[in-house]
């Protein structure tokens, strides 16, 4: 039996499809003697509907598909269940029932001499609603951090109230579902946007890189200083730090727990790339740093160099939870240079990998995206929302999801969301299944207020 990939085909559009398996000639002409043709070719399957890179909100589809072969294909499964062949289009249909999450289909196709191909199909189902009575931060802002808390709510830090503005020190506070965001009584000692907030293990958030300007104009505006915020004293502390400093905005960190001790690890950003001459530009590097005893430490060498082209906008997502320790990461979007386009590497990193860091790399979404959001919705699936597609700053609204068993991006339709375009924004879980998206900047560069709650239920 033969193995192949599933071609799809919908209204529209092609891909890209994989070809028949060559078909095997045995002769001995040269003996005088013959032996007839032998055709071994699989039947070829493709889906004709629905289209199935684009996920559902139904408990059930049709499922159309088309198989051919040089032999008559007389008949094709679904799980082990025959399809019905529809005598007028020659089709093969079938009612698939959806459970909510990622749904897997092996398909069969066989023809009169029981020859056979096979492969997978995955259709994505969510719930998805949009809760209202969202809360409203005090002034318009990009470029800030939000974290969800362990034990619920979360923190709003820094951000600038335009694209070309100074950034904040202020901190807001949430812990009420029909409440609203609060200014707390403790600040960043220095203003920040385009930083990152690492919740550590023992419940503080930690504070690292970004710029006095969310435009990061000049070496002289990235921030250097590390932060520590103490939920329970409302207290923000500066820590000192041992080794090169932190120069960089519009980076990405995790945090992991190795050996009992904890490791922050700092990818790409806008910041130096030299300092003698000085020259600000885009980092591909990652630098590792650990936190011991209030202080942190620059390790090196890193984990692993260059991962990819130098990015920052980008995003990055834990794959699967923090317990015991967060290993897998989605990285995606970005702006890269020469030029500024927006770049298309989507890619999985293992940090636990004994070979070191080497991207396994994905099929890419169906928008580039840059400065969007991003959140884990369960162990395995990620989520994207909005951001810049170009350097010219048009935005999108649109919602795609990774996940990790099929390898692939599903588009949401956004029907029943309706999700704003925005970019340099949050998004962060919030009392159970709840997202709160929050802030960022609009077409214009102007500071957003607004938040918007979404349901997604997989």
């Amino acid at each position: 039996m033969k193995t192949r990939r599933i071609k799809y085909s919908f209204a529209g559009r092609q891909a890209t499809v994989a070809t028949a398996v060559v078909a095997a000639l045995l002769g001995l002409a040269t003996a005088g003697c013959e032996r007839p043709f032998v055709d071994i070719s699989t039947p070829e399957i493709a889906v004709v509907a629905p289209d199935v890179t684009t996920a559902f909100f139904s408990e059930s589809t049709q499922l159309v598909l088309r198989a051919s072969s040089f032999r008559e294909v007389t008949r094709v499964t679904v799980n082990g269940l025959s399809m019905d062949r529809n005598p007028g289009t020659g089709n093969w249909e079938a009612n698939l029932q959806l459970m909510l999450g990622l749904n897997l289909f092996v398909v069969e196709a066989s023809d009169l001499d029981e020859v056979t191909s096979t492969d997978t199909l995955y259709a994505l189902r969510l719930a998805a609603g949009r809760a209202v009575n969202a809360p409203l931060l005090q002034w318009g802002r990009g470029g800030h951090t939000a974290t969800a808390l362990s034990g619920g709510g979360m923190i709003v830090a820094g951000g600038a109230p335009t694209a070309n503005g100074e950034a904040s020190t202020e901190i807001l506070e949430l812990f009420d579902t029909g409440g609203a965001f609060s200014i707390s009584t403790a600040r960043l000692n220095d203003a920040r946007a385009g930083h990152t907030a690492s919740l550590l293990p023992d419940g503080r958030i930690l504070f690292a890189g970004g710029a006095r300007r969310a435009s990061v104009p000049e070496l002289e505006s990235l921030v250097e200083t590390v932060e520590i915020f103490e939920l329970n004293s409302r207290t923000v502390t500066e820590i000192p730090f041992v080794g090169a400093p932190i120069r960089r905005a519009y980076h990405t960190a995790n945090v992991r727990v190795v050996g009992g001790a904890t490791i922050i690890d700092l990818f790409g950003g806008r910041g130096d790339v030299s300092y003698n001459p000085p020259r600000l530009s885009i980092r591909g590097d990652i630098r590792s740093f650990e936190l011991r005893n209030d202080t942190l430490f620059a390790l090196g060498p890193g984990v692993g160099g260059s991962l990819f082209r130098p990015l920052y906008g980008h995003t990055q997502t834990s794959m699967f939870g923090s317990e015991p320790a967060p290993t897998e990461f989605l990285f995606a979007g970005g702006l890269y240079e020469p030029n500024f386009p927006i770049d298309e590497t989507v890619a999985l990193v293992n940090f636990a990998d004994p070979r070191g860091l080497i991207p396994e790399v994905v099929p890419l979404p169906a928008i580039p995206r840059t400065q969007h959001a991003d959140v884990r919705l369960r162990s395995g699936i990620v989520a994207l929302f909005g951001g810049r597609t170009d350097a010219a700053g048009t935005l999108t609204g649109t919602v795609e999801v990774f996940a990790r068993q099929a390898r692939r991006f599903f588009t949401v339709p956004v029907t029943n969301l309706r999700p704003a375009a925005r970019y340099a924004h949050t998004v962060t879980p919030f009392f159970g299944q709840q997202l709160l998206i929050t802030g960022g900047f609009d077409q214009d560069g102007n500071g957003l207020r607004s938040s918007e709650i979404f349901v997604i239920e997989l």
